[in-house]
């Protein structure tokens, strides 16, 4: 009843602003959502509200590569045009949705800095973005078997179902079962 099921494909990107409100502006916060996979999605912007003619454009570039038993998914923020138009204070929340556990590294201007990562269901981290700059953000795991997957989603779902901690218990206990 809180949420709506996306269904989004392997690769997809999905921006949304984490501003309070309903506003038309250019949002100073956001939470770019990643999913395993190849894919990109190129964000714009005007100022249209702001009254300034300037055009932002932000792209993400996802791409998964398979190194043995790893898997590195790299997400790629490069930006173009007028900078005016975006806010001077902006600031990414990337939350790779279906990686749950993972070694993060952020890269400026293909320079590595360190990467905080913040503690949700997973693997995610805040960055302050300037514009101009070029980001890479470098994600390790573990490749898992479908089954493997499968389990992972269903912990999370069990994680979210209202009941309580004992028949969550049990059916978590019957699925290793099967």
């Amino acid at each position: 009843m809180e949420s709506i099921p996306v269904l989004i494909k392997e690769g997809g990107i999905l921006p949304l602003s984490l501003d309070k409100g309903n506003s038309v502006n250019n949002p100073e916060n956001m939470e770019i959502n990643v999913y395993t996979g190849n894919g990109n999605y190129e964000l714009y912007e005007d100022g249209a509200v702001e009254s300034k003619d300037g055009v932002h454009f932000t792209n993400f570039e996802s791409k998964s590569v398979v190194c043995g038993d790893k898997v590195k998914q790299i997400l790629k923020i490069s930006t173009k045009g007028d900078c005016s138009v975006i806010p001077s204070k902006r600031k990414f929340a990337v939350r790779f949705k279906d990686i749950f556990d993972g070694e993060v590294a952020l890269y400026i201007n293909d320079k590595l800095v360190g990467a905080e990562e913040v503690l949700t269901n997973c693997v995610a981290l805040d960055i302050q973005v300037e514009p101009n700059n070029e980001y890479k953000v470098e994600v390790v795991y573990n490749k898992q078997t479908q089954m493997e997957e499968l389990m992972e989603y269903a912990k999370k779902v069990l994680i979210f179902a209202r009941a309580g901690t004992k028949p969550k218990e049990a059916l978590l206990n019957q699925l290793y079962k099967a």
